[in-house]
């Protein structure tokens, strides 16, 4: 099996990409943090501003647990990065080898994805939100959902709420494993009574909002 770097390295320039992209999320900057680690997840924030994003990926690569780096401005354009955070390329139009579903039923045990994502960033206090799985038998209503958190609360974040939300894209199954997480405790009042009012829902698979999911 390729790694990510090595897929990307075989590809024509235009491919060049991790095979996992965390969503674009429209008005917000984006790096993505990928490692050739299959039990690390690639880690994706979101930022406001194009510096800020830029001061959280030189603060990643200095603890060099990364293999790349993706800043991503606009849905058309990425520039990927190396490990220590220096500019590789400018990657215009990009497209990736996607990670398709996977046609057999699996069992995702979601408390291994959260250590995962406890260890990666060392940050023991931090939540699972929202998880999508892609493979047969998966819950619609856990994709629905998870974009309705990435509209509801990532899209809507002040500056000091966005510093507090990630997205995980998870390597140990053979499907697109994609997770948000936060440390919910450090989010806002307001922020926090929106988590709070579907906490139920979300950990029940029940769709946030019908319309959405059907």
């Amino acid at each position: 099996m390729f790694t990510n770097l090595e897929v990307s390295s075989r590809l024509p320039k235009k491919q060049q990409w991790t095979p996992r992209p965390s969503p674009f999320l429209s008005g917000l900057v984006s790096v993505q943090a990928a490692s050739n680690d299959p039990d690390r997840p690639d880690i994706t924030i979101y930022r406001i501003d194009v510096e800020d994003a830029e001061i959280w990926m030189r603060k990643a690569a200095r603890k060099d647990e990364s293999d790349a780096f993706f800043l991503r401005r606009d849905e058309q354009i990425v520039d990927m990065y190396d490990g220590a955070g220096k500019l590789s390329k400018k990657l215009l139009k990009p497209e990736y080898p996607h990670t398709g579903p996977d046609a057999t039923a699996l069992q995702i045990d979601r408390n291994i994805l959260l250590q995962q994502m406890r260890t990666a960033l060392r940050q023991p206090q931090l939540s699972l939100l929202a998880c999508a799985e892609d493979h047969a038998g998966a819950s619609a209503a856990d994709h629905s959902n998870f974009g309705m958190l990435c509209r509801r609360m990532i899209m809507e974040s002040g500056k000091a709420d966005l510093d507090q939300f990630y997205v995980g894209e998870h390597k140990m199954w053979t499907c697109r494993v994609s997770c948000i997480y936060a440390d919910v405790s450090a989010l806002s009042s307001s922020m926090q009574d929106i988590y709070l009012e579907r906490h139920k829902w979300l950990k029940k698979s029940w769709p946030l909002s019908a319309r959405h999911h059907f």
